[in-house]
């Protein structure tokens, strides 16, 4: 630690001084300094207090007046905040806090540093203003002064104020300033923003990136000897207890436990009896859960903590309303609106909504909680109203999937009224592709911009430099050290990151209504739309006629056998006794079924990695014998891309890509990769490509990229929206954790900007106005489920990116199956069908011919996604189900 934390202005005052001797006055305040900037007030107290006596009898009462600011702000275990805010105000006034610049910059920061601890000290709903006031304050003197430390800790609480206000570029300002003083080497500035930035992304849904940045901030805190400082360790904590990973957690609640006991904070003691409370509540100790939060609202009630009250008041309902304790419920929601007022977190404000609506419910007042629940999410598209990167969005809106969920349930089931129901789920259901669709800017991806200058392509080449170094085989903490820098440059890059293709308009677009949706339908054609939730799940089933909303099985239930079916499957069975059982849970259901010839699928949690057509008849053939089986993020986007119909002029034209090189399989480091045990290479690839290119002889004009020609570098240098379909027959590998990551591998040939590595966010970023995408590659389709968001995955990608239907697998394929399968796709394709039907027919022929040998693992994880319905060679003519069945 190069700079003094709490008292840098000391410093600068009194550096002719710098001749004093050690254990004189001002070495016994240097000491206390050290220990404050590292929150260790127990140890800081009665050093500030012993320097403030001898200080005074010196006669050195400026220096004295240090000290005893100092003292005020390490009495932690004898006064609240407010007291402490309430001390720091009073000196402020007084000589020489009001005659001499740094003395008052230095007394401002410690106020406005209480004022950080618990968020908001007031009495009525929270307001920014004065907050940003004193921190611009602090951030002009700071610069007046040279006082470069407190400059920065300045910007990044402005930057914070402003995503208070709802404006996310605050955040972009917080990240921009973490990484300065990463370089500056500003270590406890930097603690306290990687916390903060943690809190932001946990609060909008991004748990991964949010303990990225707090298992970093934990290795400085370790590293800086500030194993003190709570916040961190308190954060992680929330974010791994939310993810059930209670064991890991349990170190971190006692850590917190034993800080607060040794501190003797008020907040911190409060933050600590609610992780216990939250612990006992997970592992099933209710009775013991309840008393203990009830003590930690009591200890955030006497310091005006209002955040922490929002956060334990609305555990506490809700722990009530699993009780049927519904008025209880209510005492507490009501309790916990007021204090996310008062705390100022927009998001803690929609929570409570939706809590207090689902009382309501579960009360009989369902048109109080309609209102409630319509409140909520006129909140939420105010604030998401605010974010133009469909990443963002992504990310809140799985964040508050139960809120659509909910409201879904009640205009369905209890409202009677399926038209609304529709609407609320549609405005979850792959939100950020259908407002892409809708609201797509032209401009290009934006930029890190750090003085008049654009950085993001230098971070994108660190990164890319980084990411190469994966192919290599290395020991474990090295490759560790690589992943979080990794991670660091991929926080570098920020926004720009997400930017592109898919950032779009700062507006909301009115759902489709059901109508619309159902005049787009063909008459044999049918749209599930999957909801699964506990203690039973719906599918609405929609038709050109009608609608209805039909009761299934928990999701527990469904997904267990979901779960029971993929296992049987990737271990070589036929997954028989599940796939029956499947029907019964999700087709059997449905009424007039036989009748439709084309169905829709609107998959929900693990129902994305389910094949339809797999799936037996009750007399016992497979669904894909008699019906087109086709996929979707939602039913607006089938709605969206079958009103803006491609128009095509002249020659199709593809794109086919194989044969990667790979590296030798002894040296290389690609088992590091997700998912993905060994990049060797695909030997089907070539004969898959060949087999494809023959299929569609004169159809189109053909571009391959095979062998050494097959790298990133060159497939980003074609223009890639010339091209009808863009098929891709190498490895890929899917990471749940950091879904953006995800990507198409081809190898280790790259240069600065190619690492081989062809990621979902590069991809989300191109331009393309192509019919068909294939990912003829390992777990295409697979990533993490974003609720009723979708998966986020390269199918995704893709499909923000322009593409208008992708082919792509739930499973690891088949090198051999997978290249026959696809030589049949393209002859059918070739030969004018749509789409769908011939992906149907290629998996009918390949059953055909194998019979018995022909298991779901070869052919039904292909799946296709999007608009499959037209055809890509012949105008497509309409029956009963779109094209005809043969």
């Amino acid at each position: 630690m190069k700079t003094i934390y709490w008292f840098i202005i000391f410093i600068g005052v009194f550096c002719s001084r710098s001749a004093w001797p050690l254990g004189t006055p001002v070495e016994l305040l240097r000491q206390a300094d050290s220990f404050a900037e590292r929150y260790q007030w127990e140890k800081a107290l009665p050093l500030y207090r012993e320097a403030e006596k001898e200080l005074q009898s010196v006669g050195e009462t400026q220096q004295a007046w240090l000290a005893r600011l100092g003292g005020i702000r390490a009495s932690v275990k004898e006064h609240s905040p407010h007291q402490m805010h309430e001390a720091l105000k009073r000196e402020i006034g007084h000589p020489p806090g009001n005659s001499n610049p740094a003395m008052y910059l230095r007394a401002l920061f410690l106020k406005a540093d209480v004022e950080s601890d618990v968020d908001a000290l007031c009495a009525g709903t929270f307001s920014t203003s004065p907050r940003r006031r004193e921190w611009q304050t602090i951030l002009t003197l700071s610069q007046k002064l040279g006082d470069s430390h407190l400059e920065s800790r300045a910007q990044g609480e402005l930057g914070l104020l402003k995503v208070l206000d709802g404006d996310p570029a605050g955040s972009d300002e917080v990240s921009a300033i973490l990484w300065r003083m990463v370089e500056n080497g500003d270590a406890m500035n930097e603690l306290r923003f990687r916390t903060a930035i943690a809190n932001l992304y946990n609060s909008a849904g991004r748990s991964h990136d949010a303990l990225g940045h707090l298992d970093r901030a934990i290795e400085l805190a370790e590293r800086e000897q500030a194993h003190s400082y709570f916040p961190v360790f308190f954060e992680k904590a929330i974010i791994l207890m939310a993810s059930d990973r209670l064991q890991d957690a349990l170190p971190l609640v006692e850590h917190c436990v034993s800080q607060a006991r040794i501190n003797g904070s008020a907040a911190n003691n409060a933050q600590a009896v609610y992780l216990q409370g939250s612990l006992y509540y997970r592992y099933g100790r209710i009775d013991e859960s309840i008393l203990l939060l009830k003590r930690s609202l009591n200890l955030a009630a006497e310091i005006g903590y209002h955040r922490l009250i929002s956060r334990i008041s609305l555990d506490l309902s809700q722990i009530h309303r699993t009780r049927d304790d519904l008025w209880k419920a209510l005492d507490c929601a009501d309790v916990g609106l007021q204090s996310s007022l008062k705390a100022g977190d927009p998001m803690e404000a929609i929570l409570h909504l939706q809590n207090k609506a689902a009382i309501r419910a579960g009360q009989g007042r369902f048109i109080e909680a309609d209102r409630l629940y319509s409140e909520a999410l006129l909140s939420l598209n105010g604030l998401l109203q605010k974010f133009t990167s469909a990443h963002a969005r992504a990310f809140l809106v799985a964040r508050m999937s139960s809120l659509y969920n909910d409201y879904f349930s009640l205009c369905l089931h209890k409202l009677n009224d399926p038209a609304k129901a529709f609407m609320i789920l549609e405005q979850a259901r792959g939100r950020s592709i259908s407002d892409s669709l809708r609201g797509r800017r032209t401009d290009s991806a934006s930029a890190v911009i750090e003085n008049g200058q654009n950085h993001s392509g230098k971070y994108e080449e660190s990164l890319s430099r980084l990411q190469a170094k994966l192919w290599v085989k290395r020991d474990p903490q090295e490759h560790r050290r690589i992943q979080s820098e990794i991670f660091d440059m991929e926080q570098h890059l920020g926004s720009s990151r997400d930017a592109g293709r898919h950032n779009i308009e700062a507006q909301i677009f009115a759902p489709i209504p059901l109508s619309e949706v159902q005049k787009s339908l063909y008459p044999a054609e049918i749209i599930l739309e999957y909801v699964l939730r506990e203690p039973s799940s719906t599918c609405l089933a929609i038709s050109r006629s009608g609608v209805r909303g039909i009761t299934l099985a928990s999701r527990r239930v469904i997904e267990e056998a979901v779960a029971g079916y993929r296992k049987g499957i990737l271990q070589g069975r036929d997954g028989a006794q599940y796939a029956q059982k499947l029907h019964t849970l999700l087709l059997a259901p449905i009424p007039d079924l036989e009748s439709k010839l084309r169905i829709i699928i609107v998959p929900d949690g693990l129902l994305h990695l389910l094949p339809f057509e797999a799936l037996p008849t009750p007399s016992g053939r497979l669904l894909l014998e008699s019906r087109i089986i086709d996929y979707s993020p939602a039913a607006t986007i089938t709605h969206l891309l079958r009103k803006n119909p491609v128009i095509r002029i002249g020659k199709r034209k593809f794109l086919g890509v194989g044969d990667v090189r790979y590296p030798d399989s002894d040296e290389s480091g690609s088992a590091y990769f997700n998912n993905q045990p060994k990049s060797v290479r695909l030997e089907g690839s070539l004969e898959e490509i060949s087999s494809i290119s023959k299929a569609l002889n004169s159809a189109t004009e053909t571009v391959t990229l095979l062998g050494a020609n097959a790298s990133e570098s060159a497939i980003k240098s074609l223009h890639l929206d010339d091209y009808d379909i863009l098929h891709f027959a190498v490895h890929g590998t899917s990471d749940p954790d950091f879904p953006a990551r995800s990507a198409l591998l081809f190898g280790t040939k790259h240069d600065a900007t190619d690492d081989g590595i062809f990621q979902a966010w590069e991809i989300s970023r191109l331009r393309l106005k192509t019919d068909l995408v294939v990912l003829s590659a390992c777990d295409t389709a697979t990533g993490k489920v974003l609720e009723q968001e979708g998966v986020s995955n390269l199918v995704k990608a893709f499909l923000l990116a322009g593409a208008r239907t992708v082919v792509a697998s739930i499973w690891p394929m088949e090198d051999r199956s997978t290249a026959e399968l696809m030589s049949r796709f393209y002859s059918y394709l070739a030969k004018g069908m749509d789409k769908g039907s011939a992906l149907r027919h290629a998996k009918l022929d390949f059953v055909k011919e194998y019979q018995g040998n022909a298991l779901p693992r070869h052919w039904a994880g292909m799946l296709m996604i999007g608009e499959s319905s037209d055809s890509l060679f012949v105008e497509p003519w309409e029956n009963d189900g779109g094209r005809e069945l043969r």
